[in-house]
């Protein structure tokens, strides 16, 4: 028996690579606003005496934004995270736990997808191509909300046998 050689003929084309879709900037663009201004409104807001978000100076309470707690009376795995990004903004991090267990979590992430999009806005306009980390992020959400649905779970534990 002989080894054939490959040749041009006889050889055979190499599979396609998948590429990775083209890059778009407003995807992070957007991004940054939102996290910027939930972290902005953190710093800005407070809390009145009532347990609301308020605006400083004025003392305008906000109305509540969570239409299951609206409907159901119950809170949802993200209800106090509006009151613990303020309460930890303003050094509170043990009221902010009181708020949403998760809170020091899910504020983490959104602080460090800040400096995150800056650096894939800049890669972009450069010509350079994305941080592309898909395993370490997935881990990173699943984590986050995992601890979400786990201090949600306790909630409802709390509120239903107490």
């Amino acid at each position: 028996m002989s080894i054939q050689e490959a040749t041009p003929e006889t050889a055979q084309p190499a599979p396609p690579r998948r590429a990775r879709p083209r890059p778009l900037i407003r995807h992070h663009v957007v991004f940054l606003v939102m996290c910027s201004a939930a972290i902005f409104g953190a710093f800005y807001f407070g809390i009145n005496r009532s347990d609301h978000i308020a605006t400083p100076w004025l003392n305008i309470q906000l109305p509540s934004v969570c239409q299951f707690r609206n409907v159901t009376g119950l809170d949802c795995p993200g209800c106090g995270l509006t009151r613990a990004f303020v309460s930890i903004a303003h050094g509170r991090f043990a009221e902010a736990f009181t708020y949403n267990g998760a809170s020091l979590l899910v504020f983490a992430f959104v602080l460090l997808q800040i400096p995150y999009r800056i650096a894939q806005i800049w890669r972009i306009r450069n010509g350079q191509e994305e941080l592309f980390w898909p395993r370490t992020t997935n881990v990173i959400l699943f984590i986050v909300a995992g601890a979400m649905f786990v201090q949600w779970g306790i909630k409802l534990v709390r509120h239903f046998w107490t």
